[in-house]
């Protein structure tokens, strides 16, 4: 249990690494359960230019989770 909360907390704070558009695109994907289109949609990007922004997201939060 202490190591999934310790996880859990490494994630929230790699998520503060990127940008608010980029957090909004994996809370609403991976936190909320939403399709990348919906997102995409309420935040008002093209499905094309969501999906390279997820990518550079889950890029960087790697990098970030990959240095701790």
């Amino acid at each position: 249990m202490l190591l999934k909360t310790e996880s859990v907390a490494q994630l929230l704070r790699a998520l503060s690494e990127l940008s608010p558009r980029e957090q909004a695109l994996v809370r609403g994907r991976y936190f909320e359960g939403r399709s990348l289109d919906a997102v995409a949609q309420e935040l008002g990007l093209s499905k094309s230019w969501a999906s390279r922004l997820h990518s550079i997201a889950l890029r960087k939060l790697r990098a970030v989770l990959e240095a701790t």
